[in-house]
């Protein structure tokens, strides 16, 4: 059953994710903070980041904010809320 259903997965299973912080960022290190929370979210959804989705997280910043919660620590926490946001999320039926 699992492989069927691996290999045959339900369409419009597309996530779209937006993640603001106030954290100044250089664009590469936004992009890997981007990166470190979306990654996160395949502990939930399977299959994630298939050929034939649109799964896709926009990493914003208002840069308000010089010092604060190092990048990784902060990456660390909206990776948790992302994970409860997915966790919370109107099952599909």
């Amino acid at each position: 059953m699992w492989r069927r259903r691996a290999l045959n997965p339900a369409p419009g299973t597309t996530t779209l994710t937006v993640v603001v912080t106030n954290r100044k960022f250089d664009s590469h290190a936004l992009q890997q903070f981007g990166r470190q929370v979306h990654t996160s979210m395949a502990r939930a959804i399977q299959p994630f980041h298939t050929i034939d989705d649109g799964d896709v997280l926009f990493a914003v910043t208002t840069g308000e904010v010089d010092e604060g919660l190092g990048s990784t620590y902060l990456g660390m926490l909206a990776s948790e809320l992302a994970w409860d946001a997915v966790l919370n999320s109107v099952p599909m039926p």
